[in-house]
């Protein structure tokens, strides 16, 4: 087989933005052990992220039954490839917080929006808890080229992951009914801009895109979205 560069470096699909599996630094593994491709792929979490859209189901249904020993051969693997996108090394910038804790806030774009519906899980130094409530400073989902899995993960939430057939506690609510598409577009924004995460910003025509998108997935298939 020939590899191209192109190979496991991400993809548009069902509405989310598949990420890149490569050892590219920002939005790929590179920052991740072996231990932590395993253990995302047997429980869905890691220290990094957290599985959402249909990778959900892939847990759900797969990758949760393998043996330890398939489960070190694929993160072995995953591990080996070598970087799709120099896209540099993320370093973790603190700065954001004095802005969400001073006056700045009022006028940064985005950083109230985020304090009123973002804080309270993922909180104002961007780490969260994980692996439970995931971080936002470098999350590889959110310093994606493509930011369709920010935007879709913020209109309209998460599924809950079904581990050793226990549900998770946790889930991401969905704001497309209480948020309209400028002020997602500023929280997504926001999200890709601080911490060091260094994104492009998103526009509300993209929100705006992906509202229609995902309203016409459910229209077409009401039954395969996960309560």
């Amino acid at each position: 087989m020939t590899v191209t560069s192109a190979y496991l470096s991400g993809a548009f699909l069902d509405n989310w933005y598949a990420s890149d599996l490569t050892q590219s630094n920002r939005a790929g593994l590179g920052r991740w052990s072996k231990e932590d491709v395993a253990t995302y792929m047997k429980t869905g979490r890691n220290m990094h992220s957290t599985a959402f859209g249909t990778m959900d189901e892939v847990i759900i249904n797969s990758t949760q039954y393998l043996s330890p020993e398939d489960l070190d051969g694929m993160a072995t693997y995953l591990t080996s490839l070598p970087a799709a996108h120099d896209d540099g090394e993320y370093i973790y910038d603190d700065a954001t917080v004095a802005v969400l804790r001073g006056p700045e806030r009022k006028t940064a774009q985005g950083a109230n929006l985020y304090m009123q519906n973002c804080e309270s899980c993922h909180v104002d130094t961007g780490k969260g808890y994980p692996p439970y409530l995931p971080p936002l400073a470098g999350n590889p989902p959110v310093m994606d080229p493509d930011p369709a899995s920010l935007i879709n993960i913020v209109l309209n939430g998460s599924s809950r992951l079904i581990v050793d057939g226990t549900p998770d506690a946790y889930r991401m609510p969905g704001y497309r009914k209480s948020l309209n598409d400028q002020q997602i577009a500023d929280i997504v924004s926001f999200m890709r801009s601080e911490w060091g995460n260094n994104a492009s910003p998103v526009s509300a025509t993209q929100v705006a895109g992906l509202r229609a998108l995902t309203e016409q997935a459910d229209d077409r298939m009401p039954t395969l979205r996960m309560k």
